[in-house]
């Protein structure tokens, strides 16, 4: 008897902390979704009433004023080129480290790599303003790619690394005997067996891309901004605009969510695949 009590015990607290979680972490999107359709008044009012009638247009307002159709386009540029540039070297230079006989050198060049995740983009912020300044690159999408590509490059070499040295080396043995080279080696069996873990560095180089906001802001110009330095521009502590404020963050939001739900399934599939391998 004692033991049943334990078990639902145990099983109603472990419930209850999983429940706390998920209504902390869904009820700010809910409360945002809600909040983004009323005016601007009722949100001044009481910003947790629902709102007497929906304001869609906040969203066309949000568009026009804050000039989004550039931003979002921006943003979408920098997502894209970012996972790919990230993903496509990253995983060559995983598996230089991890697989090539050069095990010094790729030692220390490993460790060089890997004292770039401790190093906060803070930090550097300045030397790298001054450095695209005298490269040209700043208000430029390229600039953009390059840095936000060299920021999120060091987690994936070492998250990519890790995941190849669990590969057995008789499959590229078996594979240089029968005549492959390096490239074919990493383009016909090193990369479909890595799937799993390029899904998983796409999730969170894609995420660092589209929510960055000090880089974008700036290293950018009017013309080459993304979402998150734009939407800033409807905090104004004069006139604040939260409706359409609430209104820009949803239009940022929706479009990870949207793909989150579409590809929920591969997502969870890469990042079990890459932790378990890892």
């Amino acid at each position: 008897m004692k033991k049943k009590v334990y078990k639902i015990l145990t099983k109603t607290a472990v419930y209850s902390i999983f429940l706390t979680f998920t209504a902390m972490t869904v009820y700010p999107m809910f409360w945002l979704a809600y909040s983004s359709l009323k005016t601007n008044f009722e949100i001044q009012k009481n910003a947790f009433s629902f709102p007497a009638a929906l304001q869609f247009s906040n969203y066309a307002f949000a568009w026009k004023y804050g000039q989004m159709n550039s931003a979002f386009i921006n943003s979408t540029v920098f997502f894209l080129f970012t996972i790919i540039l990230v993903i496509a070297s990253g995983m060559m230079a995983s598996y230089v480290f991890a697989k090539m006989p050069f095990k010094r050198t790729s030692k220390f060049i490993y460790a060089f790599i890997g004292f770039g995740i401790l190093i906060s983009t803070h930090s550097v912020i300045i030397p790298l303003f001054i450095l695209l300044t005298k490269m040209g690159l700043t208000n430029t999408r390229t600039g953009v790619i390059l840095t936000y590509t060299a920021v999120n490059l060091p987690l994936a070499i070492f998250i990519g690394t890790e995941y190849i040295k669990g590969l057995p080396d008789s499959i590229i043995e078996s594979a240089f005997i029968d005549g492959a080279s390096n490239f074919k080696m990493f383009l016909n069996i090193i990369l479909p067996i890595t799937a799993p873990v390029m899904v998983t560095i796409g999730i969170v180089t894609g995420l660092a891309a589209w929510n960055e906001f000090l880089l974008g802001f700036i290293i950018t110009g009017p013309g080459t901004r993304g979402l998150p330095p734009t939407i800033v521009a409807f905090a104004n502590p004069r006139t604040p605009n939260y409706h359409l404020q609430f209104a820009a963050l949803m239009i940022s939001v929706i479009p990870i969510v949207t793909l989150y739900g579409i590809f929920n399934k591969r997502i969870t599939k890469g990042v079990i695949g890459g932790a378990e391998k890892g």
